[in-house]
């Protein structure tokens, strides 16, 4: 006897089909994408209300270890901008202060500590004016570039180059931060 086996009248297709549920979750996800955009752009929605605009600040930034007449390749008024991105920091605002570099050892021989001042190594201060964004959440930003107390910046000018760290900020001119 032979028998032949038909396929189940209810049996399931193997393929996708799209439903109503589907729609809802793709929705909700282009929405979340959306509003997520908005938030992070810099034009976006929720753009803080305490964001001010063409704010004037200075800041300074410590270089040390510079040879001494390197110092006077700096000029008030040489724009500067960061090395490696040429973004434009703002420009020189004061004449550049100019410090003997010391250094700190142990004299083995006397048992002291001892700060050695090096003759032909300077520390140098140099005094940074710019147009600044001031947001109470990131602080002041230079053309996009964040400036921060402590953070490194690696300067580029005119007649010289170096790396050094922000060591102080103050608001000329606004009402973002602290004056």
């Amino acid at each position: 006897m032979k028998t032949t086996e038909r396929p189940a009248e209810n049996e399931h297709r193997k393929g996708y089909r799209f439903n109503i549920l589907d729609a809802f979750i793709a929705v909700v996800i282009a929405a979340v994408v959306i509003v997520t955009l908005l938030a992070y752009l810099p034009s976006g929605i929720f753009k803080k209300s305490s964001e001010k605009n063409s704010i004037s600040v200075t800041y300074t930034i410590e270089i040390k270890n510079v040879k001494r007449e390197l110092a006077s390749g700096i000029a008030v008024g040489d724009p500067v901008t960061e090395k490696g991105t040429a973004v434009r920091l703002g420009n020189v605002g004061a004449e550049v202060e100019v410090a003997p570099h010391s250094q700190v050892r142990y004299d083995a021989a006397s048992g002291e500590v001892v700060l050695d001042e090096l003759a032909d190594y300077s520390d140098l201060l140099i005094t940074i004016t710019a147009s600044a964004a001031y947001n109470a959440s990131s602080g002041y930003t230079v053309n996009g570039k964040r400036i921060a107390v402590g953070a490194t910046y690696r300067l580029s000018m005119p007649g010289f180059e170096g790396s050094g760290k922000c060591i102080s900020i103050t608001e000329v001119a606004g009402n973002g931060g602290t004056k």
